[in-house]
Formats: C-alpha cells, sequence, structure tokens
C-alpha cells in the first residue's frame, strides 16, 4: 500500500485522477477491512457523494468549517468554469450568415427509432 494520507471531515479535497474528477468536502475516512483507505467526499456544487482511495485525492485546504469549505469549493468550481467557457469561446467560429434550419416536426421525430411510435424523445410506446 501506497503512503497513507490522512483525510478528516470537514477537508477540501480534489479527485485529480481518474476519468471522474471533482471537487468536494470530505465527510468520513476509513480503513477497509483490506487496510486500505477509503474516502467520502461530497461532491460539490452538485452535492451527492463519492468514495474514493486517498491516493486519488489532493487536499485543497483543512481547518475550515463545514460552510466554508462549502463555500470555497463551489468557488473554486465556478471560477475553472468561467476560466473553461472563455477557452471554448475563443475556440467557437463566427456566426454564419445562413439561418439555422428548424428542427423537423414532431411527427418525423417520433418514427426515427426503427419506425416504433415514441412516446417521448426516447422511449418506445406501449403496446
Amino acid at each position: 500500500m501506497n503512503e497513507s494520507k490522512s483525510f478528516q471531515a470537514g477537508d477540501l479535497v480534489e479527485k485529480h485522477v481518474g476519468e471522474a474528477r471533482y471537487i468536494g468536502v470530505v465527510v468520513a475516512a476509513y480503513p477497509t477491512l483490506a487496510g486500505a483507505d477509503r474516502v467520502v467526499v461530497d461532491v460539490l456544487p452538485q452535492r451527492f457523494q463519492m468514495i474514493g482511495s486517498g491516493d486519488q485525492l489532493r487536499l485543497l485546504r483543512s481547518g475550515l468549517t463545514r460552510e466554508q469549505a462549502i463555500i470555497a469549493g463551489v468557488t473554486i468550481v465556478a471560477q475553472r468554469a468561467i476560466a473553461e467557457l472563455g477557452t471554448i469561446a475563443a475556440a467557437v467560429p463566427p456566426a454564419m450568415d445562413e439561418p439555422v434550419p428548424p428542427p423537423a416536426p414532431a411527427s418525423v421525430a417520433m418514427f426515427r427509432q426503427g419506425g416504433k411510435p415514441m412516446v417521448g424523445p426516447d422511449r418506445p410506446a406501449s403496446a
């Protein structure tokens, strides 16, 4: 096992590896029966919980109250989103002169899934 990282409830952390990356507040930290570290993180701003290993997380801030950690975490998430939007906006080409065609009528969209009538945008009608 790698060197153990000690996280405590209230720590502001970032999961910086893997597919799912997020910032959140530690709500619990515990060892598994096999001795591996696990950390339960309340993900910001969505407020669902993820369980990760200590090796996947890095400490952003500690010693904060729950409210301070939430505010700091949401602020970091918002700052990163704004920076990313600026990058995306710079990459978007200017508007074209031609208007965008209107969406297909509902009757056409209903039969796009193999000719079966649809109740909603992606649910087949019951028989």
